[in-house]
């Protein structure tokens, strides 16, 4: 099982209710697919940066969850099926050690980079040392 985060948004049409309503039903697919819940948030309307759909509001809402990849398009399926759902995007989360490990390897490859630049300095310093005492 992966980790994922449906990322979407709901209609403004429905009261904060009926918004709940469709983020349980969601997560209700998640389920059926045997997947896991690891968090959701609260349903927060907002102000579209354009108009979806006709609609320049919506709710914006986030649900983390693991399923096997096997059921993603079977998910996506029943999330087209939704009506409410303006829009959603379905993403892998990253594990904390893959994001600490890229970190580590960027900063080691950051001091050899440095290292070198010095070693070339103090050759060049050396070179006009000598040109200097001759």
């Amino acid at each position: 099982m992966k980790n994922y985060e449906l990322t979407y948004l709901i209609s403004v049409d429905l009261t904060d209710e009926e918004s709940k309503g469709v983020c349980e039903k969601i997560a209700g697919f998640v389920a059926e697919l045997s997947g896991l819940i690891n968090n959701s948030l609260e349903p927060v309307k907002i102000r579209l940066g354009y108009p979806i759909k006709k609609k320049n509001t919506a709710y914006l809402t986030s649900l983390g969850f693991s399923l096997d990849p096997q059921k993603i398009e079977e998910l996506e399926k029943k999330i087209l099926s939704e009506i409410q759902v303006l829009r959603h995007a379905i993403v892998v989360k990253i594990k904390k050690k893959e994001k600490k490990s890229r970190r580590l390897i960027n900063t080691v490859i950051m001091r050899q980079e440095t290292n070198k630049e010095k070693k070339v300095e103090l050759e060049n310093m050396d070179k006009k040392i000598e040109e200097i005492l001759q």
